[in-house]
């Protein structure tokens, strides 16, 4: 493995294809509706501090981030290396104002009143849903970027809205040249064979992603807003009950974190072992690879990452 070392910060999947019919015009939707740890460098460390807050170190050297993070493959949480973004101080407004005659594909929820929450992905592939499938969760719906904000990002405090719209894992980077100019790529995720893939998170108050691993390293950037991220280490897998015939959500549990009877529905969930966090804007989180992870925006939240093999 090869690392550069002479620079310090600052620097100056799964993918379902919706297969029914979508509307073309996106005005129809108009009508729908932290306390640090101790740095330890062993994963025994690790699991001696388990449930507990991911450790925080301010923009580490490559050297150190490799030597303390990377090659003993334990999450933390990175700050000051976003200083130099000039997308820290863009707004709804500016995305809007620049970007907002792109059409990009977001994420269609319903609230799924037998589970008491939004739906997800995983409704796409689950047995015996009670309703229609597309009825819970479209994938890939077209609308125009300012469509999306006016609708589901401006007014998103309403949590009685019928949809809960999210742009999520979008790969808008490559053809919006003037979106990539705002960030960095981070040093942190070129370590190894370099990026392999770089997304945009772009959604309201308590969008989720559900506890699911990934098999490539993830140093995910919080540029504006806050997310509340719990991650698991690949030694808990049979403990958080990951799907096991389901080709499409191998990668996928089917514990819902949020749900007031998790514990009874899913007993084995209380020995799990976790860390956890709240990440800042500013603020970067390096994920392992096969970490078992779980997002939840607490605001308006913009962020990207970046992911190596």
């Amino acid at each position: 493995m090869h690392v550069q070392i002479e620079r310090s910060c600052p620097l100056h999947t799964f993918e379902i294809v919706e297969k029914e019919a979508i509307p073309q015009s996106s005005k129809k939707m108009m009508g729908l509706m932290k306390s640090p740890l101790k740095r330890t460098t062993t994963v025994k460390a690790l699991k001696s501090a388990a449930n507990a807050p991911i450790s925080r170190v301010r923009c580490p050297s490559l050297q150190d981030f490799t030597r303390d993070w990377f090659q003993p493959q334990i999450p933390v949480v990175i700050e000051g290396a976003m200083e130099n973004w000039k997308a820290r101080g863009w707004t709804i407004d500016t995305l809007a104002e620049k970007f907002g005659q792109t059409t990009v594909h977001i994420e269609l929820s319903r609230w799924h009143k037998e589970e008491r929450r939004w739906a997800d992905f995983r409704d796409l592939y689950k047995q015996k849903e009670p309703v229609r499938k597309e009825e819970l969760f479209i994938p890939q719906y077209p609308i125009l970027l300012e469509d999306f904000i006016e609708i589901f990002l401006r007014d998103h405090e309403d949590q009685t809205a019928p949809l809960k719209g999210y742009l999520a894992q979008q790969q808008l980077l490559t053809d919006l040249p003037a979106l990539a100019e705002g960030i960095e790529d981070p040093e942190y995720a070129k370590i190894g064979d370099g990026i392999y893939q770089r997304n945009v998170w772009l959604g309201p108050t308590g969008t989720i992603t559900p506890l699911h691993r990934d098999p490539y390293y993830n140093v995910f950037a919080q540029v504006w807003g806050s997310k509340y991220i719990r991650v698991y280490a690949p030694t808990e897998s049979e403990k958080l009950y990951p799907f096991k015939s389901n080709l499409y959500l191998r990668n996928t549990s089917e514990v819902d974190i949020d749900a007031k009877d998790a514990f009874q529905r899913w007993p084995d969930l209380q020995n799990a072992e976790y860390l956890e966090c709240i990440l800042n804007a500013g603020e970067m989180l390096f994920i392992p690879k096969k970490w078992w992870h779980y997002v939840k925006s607490r605001e308006v939240s913009l962020s990207f990452s970046f992911w190596s093999s």
